[in-house]
């Protein structure tokens, strides 16, 4: 019976998540596959995956090239949230089998999927989160108690090499759940933190880390110029829902008609749930319009590019595409102004070192035949974007 429950649970939210996403971003997606670079080539992947969290960042991009299918970019970040949930469940119901569990375990997939509207963030972080989750999943069916610290020291900085910082979620979470179950030799746990600490340090110290950052924080999931205080909100997610679990376990030995009531509520709020993240990350529609306007652009649909331009939401980047749309078309000159041309930044933006401002001039330059200044700003935005 619970089989099916999970399924039937698992569904639902899935396709939430589903039509949430492609009713919302579906321009979005297009516009990430555009700001990220994957190469299958020998030397792109030993680059790459030659620095801490290489592997999680070499499949997250091997995955956002497929942003660019239609619906695909929906599919995909649909498909790992809903990994997070599944595994936050399984490694839950090692630990309790209340039927709270349930809304324990979207917390983190929640608090990740918030990161995914945000284009800052990058997919490496939700990826390395899903090593934690499998190994700690891992951790929790080893049976030979005495003996269960050694794969976990050998674990923790194997996970450091291959998905970079969030192995201190993973030994928090070790530690967590070493205290609250009380087992054989528990107390080995405190020894993690200062073992991870001297990798932490030594891969900082010796250039395999760039900084502290990286190498302890969970904002080297994000863009260096930028601060996302969401970033840190999985980190405690994860930590919470073991918590609550372990403290809900007395819930575990209820009616089974109890059960579904509990269950179907649960169900209610997190659709509720949903629905005030709809509302409270909304797109802007001025950044909904120019991703719009982005992806007509990369397909040199230039009539669809005028088509869709309204005067009342825009920026300085929608009226570039505008006149860039108008370049193309050679009704540039004629119409410039029907436009509201009122100053130099509505034909070119203002360099402001950003990854966006670099793309969006790198396009400009090249449709002009200005070769130089193109590639320049390609290279910028190359630079910005790794």
């Amino acid at each position: 019976m619970n089989k099916y429950k999970d399924i039937f649970y698992w569904i639902i939210i899935g396709c939430l998540l589903f039509v949430y996403l492609q009713q919302t971003h579906s321009f979005y997606f297009y516009y990430i596959e555009q700001i990220q670079l994957f190469s299958f080539s020998r030397t792109y992947a030993i680059d790459t995956i030659s620095q801490p969290g290489g592997l999680s960042l070499y499949i997250s991009r091997f995955l956002v090239q497929f942003y660019y299918l239609p619906y695909w970019g929906a599919i995909i970040t649909t498909l790992l949230l809903l990994l997070t949930g599944i595994l936050t469940k399984k490694i839950l119901d090692t630990i309790s089998g209340s039927v709270f569990t349930y809304f324990l375990s979207v917390l983190p997939l929640f608090s990740i999927g918030i990161l995914h509207l945000n284009a800052d963030y990058s997919i490496q972080g939700t990826v390395s989160y899903l090593f934690v989750l499998l190994l700690l999943l891992a951790y929790r069916r080893i049976k030979s108690l005495p003996w269960r610290f050694i794969p976990v020291f050998l674990i923790t900085p194997f996970l450091y090499i291959i998905a970079g910082p969030v192995c201190y979620l993973f030994a928090l979470s070790v530690f967590l759940l070493e205290v609250l179950l009380r087992k054989e030799n528990w107390y080995f746990s405190f020894f993690l933190f200062p073992f991870l600490f001297l990798i932490g340090w030594l891969s900082v110290r010796t250039g395999f880390a760039g900084d502290y950052t990286v190498a302890f924080l969970p904002d080297a999931y994000v863009d260096p110029l930028v601060s996302i205080p969401e970033i840190y909100y999985a980190w405690y997610a994860l930590p919470g829902s073991i918590l609550a679990g372990f403290y809900l376990r007395r819930f575990q030995h209820i009616t089974v008609r109890m059960e579904w009531i509990f269950f179907f509520i649960q169900l209610i709020v997190l659709s509720v749930l949903l629905y005030w993240v709809a509302l409270s990350y909304t797109m802007h529609p001025v950044v909904k319009k120019n991703y719009l306007l982005d992806y007509y652009i990369s397909h040199e649909e230039w009539d669809k590019v005028l088509s869709e331009y309204d005067p009342e939401i825009g920026n300085y980047q929608t009226k570039n595409m505008v006149y860039l749309a108008l370049a193309k078309k050679g009704q540039l000159g004629e119409s410039l102004f029907h436009y509201r041309a009122r100053e130099w930044n509505d034909l070119f933006l203002p360099w402001n070192n950003s990854m966006r401002h670099a793309f969006m001039l790198s396009d400009l330059y090249y449709h002009i035949g200005v070769i130089p200044s193109a590639q320049e700003m390609a290279f910028e935005a190359y630079v910005a974007s790794n």
